[in-house]
């Protein structure tokens, strides 16, 4: 079972695409040595006044898909200020 993901109300509009992505990796029948174990971890960053360009947005977006990793499998996660 997919992880919720979780987005800020910015966000919302990019939820059913990502959770149909999850959704399509986790029921890959694609199996090495017998064994079908694949998950997606994804960032999502806008570029906004407060950091502009793509250094920063890229930036965000790291941060965002490392949050995902480190809170398990199957998960996107949006950058949010601190």
């Amino acid at each position: 079972m997919s992880t919720p993901a979780t987005f800020a109300p910015d966000h919302v509009e990019h939820e059913a695409l990502l959770q149909c992505l999850l959704r399509a990796v986790e029921s890959s029948v694609v199996t090495v040595d017998g064994v079908s174990r694949y998950t997606v971890s994804g960032g999502i960053a806008r570029m906004d006044a407060s950091a502009p360009g793509s250094d920063a947005l890229m930036k965000r977006t790291d941060q965002a898909l490392y949050l995902a990793k480190g809170r398990g499998r199957n998960r996107v996660e949006c950058w949010a200020a601190a």
